[in-house]
């Protein structure tokens, strides 16, 4: 993902596939991510991000914001 190296972890819950993406913290900018208020989603399709001290995280589903928000 734009040069940096990224796992992607794939899992299905209650019959909707989610997608987690991870990424080692220090090759993304620094900042506070809040995946409740980061949730972004264009029909279907919701994503939301978060971070620890050592990794980045992505959480994306075809299953809408409101999946995602029982989910997380």
């Amino acid at each position: 993902l734009g040069g940096r190296e990224v796992f992607e972890v794939c899992f299905q819950r209650d019959g909707l596939w989610y997608h987690v993406y991870i990424g080692k913290r220090s090759d993304f900018a620094r900042g506070t991510l809040d995946p409740r208020a980061l949730i972004a989603s264009d029909g279907a399709l919701a994503s939301t991000a978060w971070a620890d001290a050592n990794h980045i995280y992505a959480l994306v589903t075809n299953g809408g914001a409101e999946a995602l928000k029982r989910l997380i």
